[in-house]
């Protein structure tokens, strides 16, 4: 299941330090599965070489969701990323479709990309 409705704005979107905290999504983590983000630039192509962390490679908070970071040099869990980027969320096997829908509404009403 993609996400693609959550997208920088304001000094963000010029590729300020920014960040976005996800609540740990309703996925079949014992069987592998796990969530991804990746950013592009306004073109839509992948524009520097860290461009993307996934679950399995970030530090969770202690409350399980993820902080992710952008244009943070010295911040856990930073992706670089150009002015005028968007990013997609990637939620790979999700425990069920109900689920994943309500995680997604959730995101979308309570998600922003904000200042770091």
């Amino acid at each position: 299941t993609y996400v693609t409705d959550i997208q920088p704005t304001g000094g963000a979107l010029d590729g300020k330090c920014s960040k976005i905290t996800l609540p740990k999504p309703p996925l079949k983590f014992d069987e592998g599965a796990f969530f991804s983000i990746t950013t592009y630039g306004a073109d839509g192509y992948i524009k520097t070489e860290n461009f993307a962390l996934n679950n399995k490679q970030a530090t969770p908070n202690a409350d399980g969701s993820y902080t992710f970071h952008f244009n943070c040099e010295d911040a856990a869990n930073s992706i670089e990323v150009v002015p005028n980027w968007n990013m997609t969320i990637r939620l790979y096997m999700p425990e069920s479709t109900d689920k994943i829908l309500e995680y997604i509404e959730e995101i979308k009403r309570s998600s922003i990309i904000e200042p770091a």
